[in-house]
């Protein structure tokens, strides 16, 4: 017995020793990677500190540089005063220099950026190539001289493509995006870049590098994302045109909240490489926001000629410029929807629809109610993302601080539920269905004789956080899955009579009623888009039925 006891003993102890062991082990890994996580978290602090010295001490130096005499002012404000069709045509006809006209955009985007902080960087380079347009003897091409704004998100040969994310500082690109080089080739100059939500997947405007953009139409609320940099800055005066992507609506939501103008092409009418990749099922389209519709034109039409972009880029579709198309008297029959019962609109969103149907009608086209196919909340929204998206947020974000505009979208992927989120062996199967979805669209419309759409964009103008509503998303990302092409033109304004009232119709949580409740104040007077959409490749009819929704604007 005595032996068997002290056997017995021993295992025991040898089992306590383990048991020891093994905590000191789990131990010792959870303190190692604690303080791997806290040293990383630091570093990124410093990283992140040093970035935004950097940036601030660059703008003090453009400050300086732009303290202009009452003389200069004076000739910049001219310059800056002028829209782009008339700017377009005194560079096109050397009226004015491309060195004046840089300068005087640059001395209002400083200002611009001083009181909305939408630009990230100016490009130094930029002068150098405006002297260089100015010593040739002809226009370098139809955009001579123009200065454009550029996304961060899209690629510069040496500047970071950071996304406003600490991790991807630091690492320049080696190789600018197409659409850039092509803008330059027919005479545009990028001279700076512009804010956007930290990863891009967001229609906040906000990241932990650059900080926070605001709508410069009212700085109580938001100019939509991702692309808010742009859409600012263009609003506020501070570039003629700017480039931008569109994931799920990135460019659709800045033009709307901000009384903008732009179109999403279909995915390969235009380039997109050296665009950034935030989503492996929903490419970043690029496109251009604009203050007008004509001004859309002037710059998107010589893109489309000529096969520019299939020299640099042969995966871009050989499409020429569709002038007739464009240009043709034909009467159109346009469809028209109203909501999305997953999150019907607020205020006068379905007005302003109906207003632009009723011009159109006036114009001698015929609108007919177009009933959607399918759910989107049943269909669309479980489609966008898969298991990667989890990972890519991972790799994005982690051990950096998370900006206030994505928390919810990094909650919901840690979750695993809520905007469709599956992982990508169920994703896989899914695909054959949203080819299946384009089938079940363009037959509805070819049945019906339908030219183009024409629906809300979002279910309400400029809020102040755009992230606390989620669903909204439906109203455009169904677009980019079908991969038709959708713009957007600002057809009306919020004028806050019916606010109350629609908010208290809608079948939704009483927190998201809440919080639309205290946004009417801050809504009332903000600028109400409408989306056009069209057919796959048929980007010239969607600007057609956008221009003449346009003059709306400028009767």
């Amino acid at each position: 017995m005595n032996q068997v006891s002290f056997q017995n003993k021993n295992v025991e102890n040898v089992l306590k020793i383990g048991g020891c062991m093994a905590v000191s082990f789990l131990s010792y890994r959870y303190l190692s990677k604690w303080y791997h996580n806290l040293q990383e978290k630091r570093s990124m602090d410093k990283i992140r500190s040093k970035r935004q010295k950097e940036r601030e001490a660059e703008f003090s130096l453009v400050r300086a540089n732009y303290q202009s005499t009452l003389k200069e002012k004076t000739k910049y404000k001219e310059i800056i005063s002028l829209s782009l069709p008339q700017l377009h045509k005194k560079l096109s006809a050397r009226e004015l220099s491309s060195e004046d006209v840089l300068r005087a955009f640059i001395w209002k985007s400083m200002s611009v950026q001083d009181e909305f902080n939408c630009i990230t960087e100016f490009i130094p380079e930029a002068m150098d190539k405006a002297h260089e347009l100015d010593s040739l003897e002809g226009v370098r091409g139809p955009l001579h001289g123009l200065p454009f704004c550029v996304k961060e998100d899209t690629a510069i040969a040496t500047y970071d493509c950071s996304m406003g994310c600490t991790r991807r500082l630091y690492r320049p690109e080696e190789e600018t995006a197409v659409i850039v080089q092509c803008l330059e080739k027919l005479g545009a100059i990028p001279f700076c870049r512009t804010n956007l939500p930290q990863t891009c997947i967001s229609f906040g405007s906000c990241n932990p590098i650059f900080g926070k953009t605001v709508n410069p139409l009212n700085t109580k609320v938001g100019p939509g994302g991702s692309s808010s940099g742009t859409g600012c800055l263009v609003a506020a005066g501070g570039a003629p045109f700017g480039t931008g992507s569109d994931t799920g609506g990135s460019l659709r939501s800045p033009a709307h909240f901000c009384g903008l103008s732009t179109l999403k092409p279909t995915s390969t009418r235009i380039s997109r490489r050296g665009c950034t990749k935030c989503c492996d099922m929903l490419p970043g389209i690029p496109g251009i926001l604009t203050k007008t519709v004509e001004d859309q034109v002037i710059v998107f039409q010589p893109l489309m000629e000529n096969f520019l972009q299939n020299a640099m880029d042969p995966s871009v579709a050989p499409i020429a410029w569709n002038d007739l198309m464009f240009k043709s008297n034909d009467e159109l029959r346009i469809g028209y929807f109203l909501e999305l019962p997953m999150f019907p609109p607020v205020g006068d969103t379905k007005r302003a629809v109906l207003e632009a149907k009723s011009f159109l009608e006036s114009n001698g086209h015929t609108l007919v109610p177009f009933d959607l196919p399918v759910d989107v909340g049943n269909t669309f929204l479980k489609l966008p993302f898969d298991s990667n998206i989890k990972q890519r947020f991972h790799d994005l974000l982690n051990n950096d601080e998370i900006a206030d505009c994505i928390k919810n979208e990094v909650d919901s992927c840690n979750r695993a539920d809520g905007w469709g989120i599956c992982s990508r062996t169920k994703t896989a199967p899914v695909i054959p269905t949203r080819e299946e979805l384009v089938h079940i669209f363009l037959d509805k419309m070819n049945k019906a004789e339908i030219d183009a759409i024409i629906c809300p964009v979002l279910p309400f103008p400029a809020v102040q956080d755009v992230q606390l509503y989620p669903g909204i998303v439906g109203y455009t990302i169904m677009w980019n899955l079908l991969d038709f092409p959708a713009g957007v033109v600002k057809v009306s304004k919020e004028r806050g009579f019916e606010w109350k009232t629609s908010v208290d119709s809608m079948n939704v949580s009483h927190e998201i009623k809440r919080n639309l409740l205290k946004n009417l104040c801050a809504s009332a007077g903000m600028p109400i888009g409408v989306q056009v959409v069209g057919k796959p490749f048929q980007e010239e009819m969607v600007l057609k039925v956008m221009m003449e929704l346009d003059e709306i604007n400028n009767p």
